[in-house]
């Protein structure tokens, strides 16, 4: 049976306003699953490969470097700067190579969608480059916000994007896996069936 790849979702963010969206969605993510293992006890249909999906808040990008060793790939939601477009939702996806070649003026909001912090994203994911750590694909999701003072509850906006990203990373991800799992377990079931014929 094929090893399922390594994968990583990170929620970079804040306890603050718009930029809590990155955690949100990890915390969605983890509800989804938990209500889906505990919903799926039978061993024929459960995920085999469930130890190799990692679910992590970041508070800042560099949390990211810690967690890279052996993913396959990654995910990184975070919040962007866009007040003209709060609440949308933009996904970006990279192998390596278009990573490195990218420039932070190629993400929705320009520069404020990864440089909230003294390090941004790509900053961190070219550093994990040179440290061979860097995931083979790398996906972006990225919800548009307005309000991230400390002050600023999270704006209605954004947390219909919250909730619009983690049914598209559980949809992309975590179901994908699940169905791809059962179709391998079903092959090797066909499998053995034949041999003993």
């Amino acid at each position: 049976m094929t090893k399922s790849p390594r994968v990583l979702i990170a929620g970079i963010g804040s306890p603050f306003g718009d930029d809590q969206a990155g955690w949100l969605v990890v915390d969605q993510l983890k509800q989804m699953l938990d209500a889906n293992l505990a919903a799926d006890d039978t061993p024929e249909t459960s995920h085999p490969d469930i130890a190799r999906l990692l679910v992590r808040k970041a508070r800042v990008p560099l949390d990211l470097l810690d967690w890279l060793s052996g993913v396959d790939i990654l995910h990184v939601c975070d919040a962007g700067h866009n007040a003209t477009q709060t609440g949308s939702l933009h996904h970006l996806s990279y192998d390596q190579e278009s990573l490195l070649n990218s420039a932070e003026h190629d993400f929705p909001g320009g520069q404020g969608s990864f440089r909230g912090h003294d390090y941004g994203v790509l900053d961190v994911l070219r550093l994990a480059e040179t440290n061979c750590s860097l995931p083979q694909q790398i996906e972006f999701w990225i919800v548009s916000g307005s309000r991230f003072a400390a002050s600023d509850d999270i704006s209605r906006d954004v947390a219909a994007g919250v909730r619009l990203c983690a049914e598209q990373i559980w949809n992309s991800v975590i179901a994908k896996e699940t169905t791809d799992s059962a179709t391998q377990l079903l092959a090797v079931s066909e499998d053995e069936r034949r041999r003993h014929a």
